[in-house]
């Protein structure tokens, strides 16, 4: 059921399907663990992330999704890798994904790891990476424009998300998870919007 909170637009459920894997089945996240991430830590991760995904996430984009602590099947699964760093890619960047990599969503734990922010990254990359499974620059980079906050979820913190409300001209808020955006297309405080298709 695609609840599209805040979105009251007739045309909403259109716009939002032809820039995601809605409709497509259940879609499987592995899990590639080539970091130091404590394998208790990753375990406590799954559970909040599959508790989100299905409490919170599911609903409000209509994307049934689930986190599997296990390496991907195949190198074209969607996967959450943690990695120690991302070299070749940017080192300075905690995160990163595209479609150039297979789907693949890579945290940077020498980042994430001292910041105490693995959690809460790998969430945020895990939810784009299904609302956006191509990353088409046109599509939602849903997670951005509230990265600075952090959704607590079974004692584990994870990342807020914005609802497709956000980016549909004339929609009416909620805008996202945590009420956090006061205005159409327009970022929380220390927040920012990437990419197209946004409403300001």
């Amino acid at each position: 059921m695609l609840l599209l909170a805040g979105c009251g637009n007739p045309d909403a459920l259109s716009q939002v399907s032809q820039i995601t894997n809605l409709g497509q089945g259940q879609a499987e996240v592995y899990i590639a663990n080539q970091s130091a991430f404590p394998a208790d830590q990753l375990a406590g991760f799954v559970r909040a992330e599959n508790v989100q995904l299905q409490r919170d996430f599911k609903p409000i984009w209509g994307i049934d999704a689930v986190v599997i602590n296990s390496p991907p099947p195949s190198t074209d699964a969607l996967q959450l890798v943690f990695v120690p760093d991302l070299t070749p890619f940017d080192k300075r960047y905690a995160a990163h994904h595209a479609i150039r990599f297979k789907h693949q969503a890579y945290i940077n734990y020498s980042i994430t790891g001292p910041e105490g922010s693995t959690t809460s990254t790998a969430s945020h990359e895990c939810m784009e990476m299904l609302a956006n499974p191509t990353d088409d620059p046109k599509g939602p980079q849903i997670c951005d424009p509230v990265a600075p906050y952090g959704n607590p979820i079974e004692g584990v913190e994870l990342a807020d998300f914005t609802f497709p409300a956000y980016r549909i001209p004339g929609a009416p808020p909620p805008y996202d998870f945590l009420g956090l955006v006061t205005r159409q297309g327009v970022p929380a405080p220390g927040g920012f919007n990437f990419g197209e298709g946004y409403g300001n």
